[in-house]
């Protein structure tokens, strides 16, 4: 059998390219560039108190809130209560996160409260709900 070994033929710009790289650099994205790890600084954290406090809120005072409320929607739920049983049951519930009457979270507290609630509540009792 003969085989016929075909010769490819050579470009005159093959010689030009590396095979290694066919499509040419990586080019980094606007705005990034590249530098020693030695010239490479972060800020100082500014101390903030308020900030401090607020993440308090966010992280413990907030889920703890939440949980305490749906216990209290599922109070009402199993033993078919009303919107009096809710203030009662709320009542403690107010004297324990005090910190959250007047605060940021108050609007979002509330909203959290007519969604789940199992009776109509207006503007007016969830305002009165943290005074």
């Amino acid at each position: 059998m003969k085989t016929n070994k075909v010769e490819r033929l050579q470009k005159e710009w093959e010689d030009e390219l590396d095979d290694d790289d066919l499509i040419g650099a990586n080019r980094l994205p606007e705005g990034l560039s590249e530098v020693e790890a030695h010239t490479l600084d972060f800020a100082p954290k500014i101390w903030d108190e308020t900030e401090a406090e607020t993440r308090e809120i966010q992280l413990g005072v907030i889920p703890d809130l939440l949980q305490d409320i749906k216990t209290i929607f599922n109070i009402l739920e199993k033993e078919s209560g009303t919107k009096d049983d809710f203030f009662s049951l709320f009542a403690p519930v107010k004297a324990r996160y005090i910190v959250m009457s007047g605060s940021a979270q108050e609007a979002a507290l509330n909203e959290f409260i007519r969604e789940n609630a199992l009776f109509p509540i207006s503007d007016e009792e969830l305002i009165n709900l943290w005074n």
